[in-house]
């Protein structure tokens, strides 16, 4: 019961920040199902192989992990509605009640609890799932900052023979923005860098290697910073930690990076497949693990790298069609989804059935109640100030109200053009003098929009501004105190409010557009 309880409570909390909620929420579903269709694609990629890689050049073959972030655009397709839209509704649920057989609350009020403790062990299993990318975050964070750290430390390498400017010219690289240094904690030859490109060479590798196998080693290197190798581990180290399985594929990525190296290198120093195989072999046989390095020292990673240079065929460096074609489809994805929200939103147009007059608003006088100390906030609309009682309403239909003095007085107060209200304080005040003078403490005036931004529609449910769940919320409002109506005169009579996106909006167009 107790367990139960701290729920209900922690049910209670989640209502009170329902968007950022839902951010997270949204954010979460997206890596899975990015993650999926990561899956979908690997598979297909590695059935094209099995029927077509003897076919495919090794360029062609390391490009096609590009096919990769078509997982992105897939994940926002329509169809995903249907995983999509029952985790949604736990927070903005379409749930409503209007008429029931009062014999049946107990079964509502029963259905009610278990969607809210639905809704927070959703909420935990989420926040869990952020705690756990927040430390993998974290832990590569500081495997960079302390691999930096290490690799600052270490000495230069001396390049007595001009390799580095030789090896770095055979791919057009500039020369003086990649350093060599010589470290202690590596075995083998390695490159590193997001920004700034370092080479790595063991400590002892004037007596390890020759002055060719040394031109040989760099040459590889500067072909994985050719590639862009060095940014794109980085980032997959990133990525893994929120779609997670990208984090058995980099081994088979740096394979075929690898691969692609070995080939580039024998194109610039050909006919040497003995010498550089043998000091391959050599050189993977000895590697041990670095963290925040990327090794390929399996022995079906050796077996496909000899394979491949055994079989060298030179290939020009020429542009990757299906990268470019890859580019320009997210590209055409990321302009589509900027002007064109999920199906299952859109904006309310003047041909909806839900759509109300932007320029409609509901005035609230707030003002206290003093028998049990809460403020009650009731509609100016419909307080009729014959009754001697305070605050006593007066029930109207919502075409009758209009017809009403009052209605047509609060209204009278307001005017809306080009997404700005503005309010008459000293109209304003005048209309609610008479209540004040009969003893109504009014605190403040509130205007509410009555128009909803968006509609869910598949479900049919007002989803922005409107009722979801039997729960009004979300609401554009703007307040005027009592002091700054008793302080209007003819000279400054009036309050501007300009239209603002606020954060629920902000948040939820952000969740319609990308996630």
């Amino acid at each position: 019961m107790i367990l139960l309880e701290w729920l209900m409570r922690l049910d209670d909390l989640l209502m009170q920040h329902t968007v950022i909620v839902f951010l997270f929420l949204a954010f979460m579903l997206k890596c899975l199902l990015v993650s999926f269709y990561c899956l979908i694609i690997y598979w297909m990629m590695c059935l094209v192989k099995r029927i077509w890689g003897k076919k495919m050049s090794i360029r062609a073959n390391y490009y096609s992990w590009y096919a990769l972030f078509l997982s992105f655009p897939l994940s926002g397709l329509g169809f995903n509605n249907v995983i999509k839209l029952p985790f949604y509704d736990m927070f903005f649920g379409s749930y409503t009640f209007v008429d029931f057989n009062p014999e049946y609350y107990d079964i509502i009020e029963r259905f009610t609890n278990i969607s809210g403790l639905l809704k927070v062990l959703l909420f935990l299993a989420t926040m869990v799932w952020l705690a756990i990318v927040l430390v993998k975050c974290l832990q590569q964070t500081v495997i960079k900052i302390q691999l930096q750290r290490d690799i600052n430390r270490q000495n230069k390498y001396d390049d007595r023979e001009g390799l580095k400017l030789k090896a770095a010219s055979a791919f057009g690289l500039h020369p003086e923005k990649i350093q060599v240094v010589s470290a202690d904690f590596i075995r083998s030859p390695v490159s590193y860098g997001v920004i700034s490109k370092t080479i790595l060479m063991p400590h002892d590798y004037e007596s390890r290697y020759t002055i060719p196998e040394q031109y040989l080693l760099l040459l590889h290197e500067m072909g994985h910073i050719k590639n862009h190798d060095t940014v794109k581990l980085q980032l997959i180290a990133v990525a893994q930690c929120f779609i997670w399985p990208l984090r058995f594929m980099t081994k088979y990525f740096i394979r075929d990076s690898e691969i692609l190296c070995d080939n580039r290198v024998l194109g610039i120093y050909q006919d040497q497949q003995d010498t550089y195989g043998e000091l391959m072999v050599r050189e993977c046989s000895s590697q041990r693990a670095v963290k925040g390095l990327g090794f390929s020292d399996s022995f079906h990673t050796i077996k496909s790298r000899l394979e491949a240079i055994y079989s060298h065929k030179p290939e020009k460096h020429r542009i990757a069609v299906f990268a470019v074609a890859v580019a320009f489809l997210l590209a055409g994805a990321a302009v589509y989804a900027s002007w064109h929200p999920a199906d299952w939103l859109k904006t309310v147009g003047e041909d909806e059935p839900m759509y109300i007059e932007a320029g409609t608003f509901d005035v609230l006088i707030h003002y206290p109640d003093l028998e049990n100390g809460e403020i009650i906030a009731q509609s100016a609309h419909e307080i009729n100030i014959s009754y001697e009682t305070e605050g006593e309403l007066v029930e109207f239909s919502s075409e009758s109200m209009k017809e009403t003095p009052e209605y047509r007085a609060v209204s009278n107060t307001y005017s809306y053009t080009d997404k700005q209200l503005l309010v008459d304080k000293v109209a304003l005040y005048t209309y609610l003098l008479p209540y004040i003078e009969e003893g109504l403490d009014v605190i403040e005036v509130e205007f509410i929009t009555l128009s909803p931004h968006y509609i869910d529609t598949i479900r049919g449910g007002m989803v922005w501004g409107g009722t979801a769940g039997c729960v009004m919320h979300n609401y554009r409002t703007y307040t005027i105190t009592r002091d700054e109506l008793e302080q209007a005169d003819e000279s400054s009579p009036y309050a501007s409010f300009t239209y603002d996106l606020i954060r629920e909006e902000l948040i939820y167009r952000f969740v319609a557009h990308w996630l």
